[in-house]
C-alpha cells in the first residue's frame, strides 16, 4: 500500500491538458496555511460537527460547544485548537470566555474551491470518456 506521506499535496503539481487547465498546487496554501492540515483537521469526526455546529449557530461560546459536545474543556480546546491551525476558524475573546466563528473566505477560498474544481474536471473528464469509442483502452 502507499502512504498519502509519499505524496505530499504541497508538493503535487498536477496539470490537465485540453478545454481545461487545472493546477491543484493553486490550492495547497489557505492564508499560509496546509490544504493538507486542512484535511487532516476536518478528518475527525468531532472536529466535523464543531464546524457542523458553528455553521448553523454561528459564532458560539466555547463553553456552550463544551456543552453540546459533552466533553471536557481541554479536550474541546484542543480540537479548536487544530480547527484554527487549519485557518478554518475565527476567534474573539470576551471575558474569560473564547467565542469562535467559522472564516468563511478562506473555507470558500480553499477547500471548497478546491473540490469544486476537482468536481468540475472529473465531470469534464467524464463527458470526453463518454464521447470516445467505448472500449479503448491503453
Amino acid at each position: 500500500m502507499i502512504s498519502a506521506a509519499a505524496f505530499p499535496l504541497h508538493a503535487l503539481d498536477i496539470h490537465i491538458q485540453g478545454e481545461y487547465n487545472m493546477s491543484i498546487s493553486t490550492y495547497t496554501h489557505i492564508n499560509g496555511g496546509q490544504m493538507e492540515e486542512v484535511f487532516k483537521a476536518l478528518g475527525d469526526p468531532t472536529r466535523l460537527a464543531i464546524v457542523r455546529m458553528l455553521a448553523i449557530n454561528g459564532e458560539t461560546c466555547v463553553c456552550r460547544i463544551v456543552d453540546e459536545l459533552s466533553m471536557g474543556q481541554s479536550a474541546v480546546s484542543h480540537h479548536m485548537a487544530k480547527l484554527k491551525q487549519a485557518r478554518l476558524l475565527c476567534s474573539r475573546k470576551e471575558g474569560q470566555w473564547i467565542h469562535y466563528s467559522l472564516n468563511i473566505d478562506a473555507i470558500k477560498g480553499g477547500p471548497l474551491a478546491f473540490l469544486l474544481e476537482v468536481i468540475d474536471a472529473a465531470e469534464k473528464a467524464a463527458e470526453k470518456s463518454n464521447a470516445a469509442a467505448v472500449g479503448s483502452c491503453c
